[in-house]
């Protein structure tokens, strides 16, 4: 029979087993760990960035700005390890400005302006200085003198849909406006298409313009000198709109006699 104190013992080693297979299992965790961290590691930095080309210098023209800080924004969304820190951004910013807008730029950097630390500040500022400040109302101006003329409605409903953009108008007047800007004839059109709820739809659903008519052509005649009469084709049209038959409807002509043409010059 087992003694008290082989029983012991038995529980003992077994323990230190169990701690033993503890320790190594934490190890086996751990250096697993770093090699997925350095596997992972070296997998973004070997990934290059996109090349992107720089935007044009803005010169501080107010209708440019917004394309320029959107190049901006796009810049910095697809290299964010070029350019990491706010800084970084505002730097590149100035380096890509001319003309008023270098100038103030120039006077922020002399007076080390906080502007320079923060890009959200100093876009703020910039869009302030050289940008729109009523987006809404210019607009509306825009939107409300937009005009077809002789493009075609799909240019028209291009420009119409970049303008709405900005405006805060509901459906109806935005389906209205566009209506208003059409020409005569594609708004003749627009009476045989159904009134969309969405102006989305009226866009997708632009008339086509109707064509040039063409030029009818002369109709013939034939001269019948013995009965000095002139005779012109007529059809007689059912409802189908077909000729069912053809008749000549003689016309008199007067033929100068020969007094007429002695006293003809």
């Amino acid at each position: 029979m087992t003694t008290d104190i082989e029983i012991d013992t038995n529980t003992e080693t077994l323990e230190d087993l169990i701690k033993q297979l503890q320790e190594e299992n934490r190890e086996i965790r751990s250096i697993l760990q770093k090699q997925t961290d350095a596997s992972s590691a070296m997998s973004t930095t070997t990934t290059p960035e996109p090349k992107i080309a720089l935007p044009q210098r803005f010169d501080g023209s107010r209708h440019l700005l917004r394309g320029f800080l959107s190049q901006t924004r796009l810049i910095f969304h697809l290299q964010p390890k070029r350019y990491p820190t706010d800084e970084a951004r505002v730097g590149l910013i100035g380096t890509l400005l001319e003309g008023p807008a270098l100038s103030w730029f120039a006077s922020l950097i002399e007076t080390s302006s906080t502007l320079l630390s923060t890009l959200k500040t100093f876009t703020e500022a910039l869009e302030t200085t050289f940008g729109d400040t009523d987006k809404s109302r210019t607009a509306a101006t825009r939107i409300r003198r937009l005009r077809q003329g002789n493009r075609s409605a799909a240019v028209y409903a291009s420009e119409f849909r970049q303008i709405s953009c900005d405006v805060s108008w509901g459906e109806t007047a935005l389906i209205d406006q566009f209506r208003h800007g059409l020409q005569e004839a594609v708004k003749d059109l627009l009476l045989t298409i159904e009134d969309p709820q969405d102006p989305k739809d009226l866009h997708s659903r632009e008339p086509v313009q109707p064509d040039t008519p063409t030029p009818r052509k002369p109709v013939p005649f034939v001269v019948d000198r013995a009965n000095a009469t002139r005779q012109y084709p007529t059809q007689n049209l059912n409802l189908s709109g077909k000729a069912t038959s053809v008749e000549r409807k003689p016309v008199p002509i007067l033929w100068p006699t020969r007094t007429h043409r002695e006293e003809m010059p």
